[in-house]
């Protein structure tokens, strides 16, 4: 029996779709059915018979981050030890999902799990948090982390693009971020069909190779049939004015995955329809 903990997110419902496609049993919980509030203790009942319990739940609002830390550091951090904790008392392996944001960005060459994180920003520090205190509350548990995802339910980047153009406007998207592309519906497949008995702690799940977002918002346009030369056009970083800093560089070292996603332009052309058609 799978749990996923926020199933009707951007993951959780590719969870959903991927388990019950694969015809596996699973429980969905989202804030209607479970109140993270609860002592773990009072959690862990919802997870009886529970052998995976994977947390989907996250605050993924750079910018807002920076202003509403607690609320970042409460549901990025402490609900998922909690989580971890109550699925530790319900003898269930936990699965938590981070993010490149855990590292710096300015490094050059991809980062490896052993690599030492250091966010640069409220988000990153929220979900370095999360992953320190899964750590601590159960040794049976896996970290997944993954970047630049993508996917049919919830807001994401390409869903933008798409809107932009199909309003009949140009779009200015930066040159100098580079990173790694990740459909969720890849990322719940390889959730699932990892070897949870390998017990490496951390993994870096993201589609292979890289490139900035800039190429990627063309690759979209392409998609599109749009002219992607005409219509999208690169700025430098510094030209917005975020709240929060992007990494420059986040790409991540996937030596850690067992079953790697394929490269990132590949699946963008699997995925494309299924993206843009529900941006309609």
């Amino acid at each position: 029996m799978w749990t996923v903990v926020g199933d009707l997110g951007l993951l959780g419902n590719d969870l959903r779709v991927e388990l019950s496609e694969m015809g596996l049993d699973f429980k969905g919980f989202n804030r209607s059915n479970l109140d993270l509030d609860l002592p773990a203790e009072d959690i862990a009942n919802y997870f009886d018979s529970s052998k995976v319990v994977v947390n989907a739940v996250a605050f993924t609002n750079v910018d807002a981050s920076e202003h509403e830390s607690e609320r970042a550091n409460l549901v990025n951090g402490h609900y998922p030890g909690k989580l971890a904790l109550a699925a530790a008392i319900a003898g269930a392996h936990f699965v938590h999902i981070s993010t490149d944001y855990v590292f710096s960005g300015e490094a050059s060459t991809p980062y490896s799990v052993a690599d030492e994180p250091y966010p640069k920003t409220a988000y990153g520090a929220s979900k370095l948090l999360g992953e320190r205190l899964v750590a601590g509350a159960t040794e049976d548990y896996t970290t997944f982390r993954t970047s630049w995802l993508y996917g049919k339910n919830g807001k994401c980047f390409p869903k933008a693009v798409a809107h932009k153009l199909s309003s009949g406007e140009g779009v200015q998207v930066v040159n100098d971020q580079v990173g790694s592309p990740t459909w969720s519906r890849d990322l719940a497949k390889l959730i699932i069909s990892h070897d949870y008995s390998s017990k490496n702690h951390l993994v870096h799940a993201t589609s292979q190779g890289s490139c900035s977002w800039f190429e990627f918002a063309k690759e979209i346009a392409w998609s599109m049939g749009f002219n992607a030369d005409e219509l999208v056009q690169p700025i430098a970083s510094a030209d917005l004015e975020n709240a929060a800093p992007r990494p420059k560089y986040s790409v991540l070292d996937l030596s850690s995955t067992t079953n790697p996603i394929g490269n990132w332009r590949e699946r963008w052309v699997a995925s494309a329809d299924e993206i843009l058609g529900s941006t309609h």
